[in-house]
């Protein structure tokens, strides 16, 4: 390896990042935690009210019917806002509850409950 190719493996990646709502918010976090330079950018600026991820009146969804790996990906970021809050100390999600009305069979609701009930992640105290 030359003198300008050690120069260049040294520097930090830098990743821009569009999009400042939930998914580019925490790609950007995960991605600075892995060690590189992070831009995150978004029209409105992070946190903006126009963000369809933003506001106070927003649901994490844990159905996905029989589609298990979405049920996973709910079951993980409930985690992380957990260690999260804990390693800030603040309150970012606060758990209120849902009614969920089925009309039809409700075929696509049954298909959740099974992973719901053998894995009990879908509340934080």
């Amino acid at each position: 390896m030359d003198s300008d190719q050690t120069a260049k493996s040294d520097k930090k990646l830098h990743v821009i990042v569009v999009g400042a709502g939930a998914f580019g918010g925490w790609t950007a976090l995960f991605l600075r935690r892995r060690g590189m330079r992070v831009t995150l950018v978004d029209s409105w600026g992070p946190g903006n009210s126009r963000a369809s991820s933003g506001g106070e009146t927003r649901i994490i969804r844990g159905t996905y019917g029989p589609n298990q790996p979405y049920s996973k990906m709910v079951a993980r970021a409930l985690q992380l806002w957990r260690e999260n809050q804990a390693r800030w100390k603040r309150d970012l999600y606060r758990r209120t509850g849902v009614l969920w009305m089925v009309s039809g069979d409700g075929e696509y609701e049954r298909g959740s409950l099974p992973y719901a009930f053998a894995k009990p992640v879908w509340h934080m105290n």
